[in-house]
């Protein structure tokens, strides 16, 4: 990623620190030849300004346009760790990463991907996001529709247009530019389940029915001088080895090798994995 500013479209303004480079023009939708098909690909329209640090803003004329441009950041920035989203949402862990390999979002989820891969499945069985889809009331609106419907745009024309380097996915046959709007929203709708479902995973893939002799209950009585702390913490997701939290720490500029005031911080969600903000 440059340092300096690059921008994706004629007229975005670059910051001052470096002059504008060539980069992808977002506005220049793959068009069909005619008819309807053409009108739809000519929605695709952002403008993409790259600053210091590789910082995306993004421009666009409406919320299909911000989308697209989004999507097509995102898979510049963090390519594999879209697709491992993706691919959860699809309920195919088990077929590229192994089903004994353990799955850990950092925050409440860590199961083996078998496990991940039954309780999707069962969603997708039970077409639970494509009834809230069609679900006036209860689903999505409008708005966010069309940003889904851009960010998929997006994420396919940067998987058709750039070679993959991160040796985390370079290769991998599931780096595809066939992202579907339902790959997206399961991988949303499974985000919302962080603090629900999410945490009891592993126990909602083996669930068995009691058997006379293992009928399911627990021993009683339990005792406090009993139950290990360390062992119930983790078990609720608060792992003493695994802390995180939102906070933030700034520093005045006299502090600093750059001469500017830095703020770091950390809105509740951890530094890797799936959820943390790029």
């Amino acid at each position: 990623m440059p340092t300096g500013a690059t921008s994706s479209a004629v007229g975005a303004a670059p910051t001052a620190s470096a002059p504008a480079a060539s980069a992808p023009d977002l506005r220049r939708a793959d068009r069909p030849a005619a008819g309807k098909a053409a009108r739809k690909s000519d929605r695709y329209r952002a403008d993409i300004t790259w600053t210091e640090h590789g910082i995306p803003h993004i421009k666009a004329k409406d919320f299909v346009g911000l989308g697209y441009g989004s999507g097509y950041a995102a898979a510049e920035m963090s390519l594999c760790t879209l697709f491992d989203t993706l691919v959860t949402g699809r309920g195919e862990r088990s077929r590229w990463f192994g089903p004994d390999e353990v799955y850990d979002d950092q925050v409440t989820l860590r199961a083996t991907n078998l496990q991940v891969d039954t309780v999707v499945t069962d969603l997708h069985d039970r077409k639970v996001v494509e009834g809230l889809l069609k679900d006036r009331t209860r689903g999505p609106g409008r708005q966010a529709r069309q940003m889904v419907d851009g960010y998929v745009a997006g994420i396919n024309r940067w998987v058709r247009e750039n070679r993959v380097t991160d040796p985390a996915c370079r290769g991998a046959a599931y780096v595809k530019p066939n992202v579907t709007t339902l790959d997206l929203w399961y991988g949303v709708y499974l985000a919302n389940l962080l603090a629900s479902t999410g945490v009891f995973v592993g126990a909602i893939a083996d669930a068995a029915p009691p058997s006379p002799t293992d009928p399911g209950l627990p021993e009683l009585p339990v005792r406090a001088a009993d139950v290990d702390r360390d062992a119930l913490l983790a078990g609720l997701g608060r792992d003493p080895e695994r802390p995180f939290g939102s906070n933030a720490t700034a520093v005045g500029s006299d502090n600093t090798s750059t001469g500017s005031a830095m703020i770091l911080g950390n809105p509740h969600f951890p530094w890797r994995g799936r959820y943390h903000f790029l």
